[in-house]
């Protein structure tokens, strides 16, 4: 199942954690800079694994 695909069926206040990839709640999430530029969510699973670096 694509990105895409997957969100067409998230709710209002989810989004996908662009680390692990699981759908988490919008309270779950933190948005850094990305190091390219533009915004990554990062869920707080994988900010407490150290999955990345904020």
């Amino acid at each position: 199942m694509s990105e895409l695909y997957t969100q067409d069926y998230l709710q209002e206040d989810e989004d996908i954690c662009d680390f692990c990839t699981k759908v988490k709640k919008h309270s779950e999430l933190k948005e850094y800079d990305g190091e390219k530029g533009g915004r990554v969510r990062v869920c707080d699973t994988c900010v407490a694994t150290g999955w990345a670096e904020g």
